[in-house]
């Protein structure tokens, strides 16, 4: 047929490499991953309107590139097909040819199977808490945090995170996962990503001189303080050792010293008011706002840390590895085995 030999032709292979050579130019021009308002602030109301509906604010993931894609996937199959109808792999550079043609099929099978059965999704844990996965029937529990320090510093040397999960037959895996040390449990990848301090604190609430509430308070904990006007509030922020810059609060260290707090008072579901309260004498008085709606005490303050996870399924690994291996051994056929024996030629 004229449609596949043309599909199968050199020329479209130039055009579409051409083609994806310029998409990928557009994809990085234009800021991908942003707000429909974002387009038309930057580009004007006519463009914001073409680019969402070309799907250019996602380009990397649209159906066009992914069309091209697929066009050149096929264009490599139908070479393949068309090098066996004519027979020419009949030597050893021939086959290394056949193998590396494959293995780039199967990269591109790879892709499309990482594209449309891929999931990987950022978990932020506190101690106890669990993360329930799909097709896991069991969940997969985060046990406790550490965190090591340079001798004789508040430098950060290193930091992991333990989990346990029930594998087949009811026995208990524990597995930990540390920065560039993943872990995978049944068919799922775990990655170390990041971590949070959370403030736990005892706390006192004063209006106009009087304590109208004290308790303990955990970072994420919303707590009603007056009932009879819907007022409750919460940590918002927290910085374990702050100090202030350019009148900026900023991350000293991860250790208890000058903390800094930002408590959100809500009326509601309404945020009424926000202050930064801190147990430093010295960073109290540099927060003091004398029009906040309430003062605030601390007597009490630890700190726990949230870890924060990267979860991988990844269908598509396989089929990587697979056109890895196989392009290393076309390469290694094509260079390494000659198609003719050399030897001396009659003049």
């Amino acid at each position: 047929m004229k449609v596949l030999k043309n599909l199968g032709s050199l020329k479209f292979t130039m055009n579409i490499l051409l083609a994806l050579a310029a998409a990928s130019v557009l994809g990085t021009l234009i800021t991908q991953n942003q707000s429909a308002s974002f387009y038309a602030e930057h580009y004007g109301k006519n463009w914001a309107r073409l680019i969402l509906f070309l799907q250019v604010d996602d380009f990397y993931q649209s159906f066009v590139y992914s069309a091209m894609l697929f066009c050149l996937g096929l264009n490599l199959l139908i070479c393949v097909i068309n090098s066996f109808k004519k027979k020419i792999f009949k030597s050893g550079k021939s086959l290394g040819l056949l193998l590396i043609h494959l293995s780039i099929l199967l990269i591109f099978a790879a892709a499309l199977i990482s594209k449309f059965t891929r999931y990987a999704e950022h978990v932020t844990l506190a101690a106890g808490e669990k993360i329930v996965l799909p097709g896991l029937e069991t969940d997969v529990s985060f046990e406790k945090f550490k965190i090591d320090y340079y001798p004789d510093t508040d430098n950060v040397r290193d930091y992991r995170s333990d989990f346990s999960a029930e594998s087949g037959g009811g026995k208990k895996k524990n597995f930990t996962l540390r920065v560039n040390h993943p872990a995978a449990f049944s068919r799922y990848v775990f990655y170390q990503s990041g971590f949070e301090p959370r403030a736990i604190l005892k706390l006192s609430v004063l209006h106009a001189g009087n304590k109208i509430w004290e308790g303990r308070l955990e970072q994420g904990q919303r707590v009603k303080i007056l009932e009879d006007k819907n007022l409750s509030l919460e940590i918002g922020d927290f910085i374990p050792d702050a100090v202030i810059e350019k009148n900026k609060i900023m991350l000293r260290s991860y250790r208890i010293k000058d903390a800094a707090l930002l408590v959100n008072v809500y009326k509601n579901e309404e945020l009424i008011d926000q202050s930064w309260i801190s147990n430093s004498a010295e960073l109290d008085a540099a927060f003091k706002n004398e029009s906040a709606l309430f003062d605030f005490a601390i007597e009490g303050l630890e700190i726990d840390f949230s870890t924060i996870v990267q979860v991988v399924r990844d269908a598509g690994v396989p089929w990587v590895w697979s056109g890895f291996i196989t392009l290393l051994c076309g390469l290694a056929i094509f260079l390494f085995n000659p198609s003719q024996k050399s030897g001396p030629r009659d003049e």
